[in-house]
């Protein structure tokens, strides 16, 4: 087009008409928009001012100066100056990039990356903007796909670059940077030039140096265009993906807590292999807080758990663990900083028709001692009271989980036997990550209850029992179950 004004309106018309599919804005919305002074950026203020009205939007820049380059003063002020043209609310803030990246462990960049992103939602927030649009464009897209395919990444790293996740929407992704500049060069509108970006010590910098150059040279004519919208096809795939693993996520899932997620492994097997892999990426994902830095090669390393036999385990990022306990495959955070075992002294000869209750790890323990004259036979069966024989106990009681050497008594056919409790646990499919989270109620190593599963025989209440030990189970909300 060689008329500048019919090919600013081509551009702006781009814009809107793929804002509105994408359904990124409602009318009358507050909009903030992070403008650094580069050419997409510019080029974000520009657009959306020249579309606020047909949009409905209210605009208002945010600015971060990283502190690292010299120039950044003088891109803070022209950022400055183009919003007093354009009539657009301006609010800046600076940090010092290195030391932040020093004080969070990460590079340079992901430091930039994160802290611009809490400054722009902080700004957000306290404007009440709905929206926070950033100034990503075709080719970065096609460069974040690139990226991940080379370092090995399932569907969800091959989609590129949403156009809306969440409150972050991207209205410029459907412009190539060619487009950029140009709608720029038209408008006669400058921008600033970001030296940091030249260099190839980033490995996106030399994606877009040399890998998609090259291929727009020498492979073919639109290459970059052609990966972004391969992004969109595989981006519409995974969104179906997902929709399935939603739809058997629960007849997979056998307990799903904050730290922990328990899958059924003989269902998880039964499935598609596509909707294994988005089941394990949900259940990484939940507990990682996100997907970051999770690979092909951790998904697969799960996938090796549930085909194999035995039980195993494997390392996983963040702290995570997965493990294969019989029929059971358990991912969850293996904290470092446990804290130490601990127990609480019951003396039983204080203990009266009062109850006396003890608190430990949640749950509120009641111990009372009372009279016994009935037929054993008539003991209620309830799961989180039970009776024993109290002249049977011979010294203090114990509140504690696991330690080595406890055991039940059982009955065999040749009278009183013992159990291991380690063996109980092996017997009952019991996975180990849980093992240590069972209340116990025993006197030295001998268990006289694992509250919610069984007693020992030997404390059992019998026909020469003249007293009866009563101890009840409850949570801070009230008792756990009846039987």
């Amino acid at each position: 087009m060689k008329n500048e004004a019919d090919y600013c309106n081509y551009i702006e018309k781009k814009v809107l008409a793929f804002c509105r599919q994408q359904g990124m804005f409602t009318p009358k919305e507050k909009v903030l928009l992070g403008v650094s002074g580069g050419a997409d950026s510019v080029c974000l203020l520009v657009v959306l001012s020249a579309l606020k009205k047909e949009l409905e939007l209210e605009l208002h820049v945010a600015h971060m100066n990283h502190g690292v380059r010299k120039e950044a003063e003088l891109d803070c002020a022209y950022v400055e100056g183009l919003c007093r043209k354009f009539d657009v609310p301006f609010s800046q803030k600076t940090i010092d990039m290195n030391a932040l990246a020093a004080q969070w462990k990460c590079s340079c960049e992901e430091a930039g990356r994160n802290a611009r992103y809490v400054f722009f939602e902080e700004l957000a927030e306290e404007m009440g903007a709905g929206k926070i649009a950033v100034a990503h464009h075709m080719g970065d897209s096609a460069e974040t796909m690139l990226f991940n395919l080379f370092r090995g990444s399932g569907l969800a790293g091959l989609s590129g670059i949403r156009p809306v996740r969440g409150k972050v929407v991207r209205p410029l992704l459907c412009l190539e940077r060619s487009e950029i500049e140009e709608y720029l060069g038209r408008k006669e509108i400058a921008y600033c030039h970001d030296r940091t970006n030249d260099g190839d010590d980033y490995t996106r910098n030399r994606i877009r140096h040399h890998i998609l150059p090259y291929a727009e040279q020498e492979i073919a004519r639109g290459a970059t265009r052609n990966v972004y919208e391969a992004t969109r096809h595989i981006a519409q795939t995974q969104d179906f993906v997902e929709q399935q693993v939603e739809a058997v996520w629960k007849d997979v899932l056998l307990s799903n807590e904050e730290t922990c997620i328990q899958l059924d492994i003989e269902a998880l097997t039964g499935l598609h292999i596509v909707l294994q892999k988005g089941i394990l990426r949900r259940a990484v994902g939940f507990l990682a807080r996100g997907c970051r830095d999770i690979t092909k090669e951790h998904i697969e390393g799960l996938l090796s758990l549930i085909q194999g036999s035995g039980n195993r385990q494997i390392c996983l990022p963040y702290q995570l663990r997965g493990e294969r306990s019989y029929e059971r495959l358990l991912i969850y955070v293996e904290s470092s900083d446990r804290e130490p075992k601990r127990e609480i002294i019951v003396d039983v000869t204080v203990l009266g028709a009062e109850p006396t209750s003890y608190l430990f790890d949640g749950w509120d323990i009641s111990f009372c001692v009372l009279p016994f004259t009935g037929n054993p036979q008539d003991i209620p069966q309830n799961q989180y009271t039970k009776w024993f024989d109290y002249d049977k106990i011979k010294g203090s009681l114990e509140i504690r989980n696991r330690q080595n050497g406890d055991y039940f008594s059982l009955r065999t056919g040749d009278g009183m036997g013992r159990k291991k409790l380690k063996d109980y646990f092996m017997d009952e499919k019991i996975p180990r990550k849980m093992r240590d989270e069972f209340l116990l109620i025993a006197e030295e190593s001998h268990v006289l209850w694992m509250v919610s599963q069984r007693i020992s025989e030997y404390f059992k209440v019998d026909g020469e029992t003249q007293k009866i030990l009563q101890i009840s189970a409850k949570d801070n909300g009230g008792t756990y179950g009846k039987a």
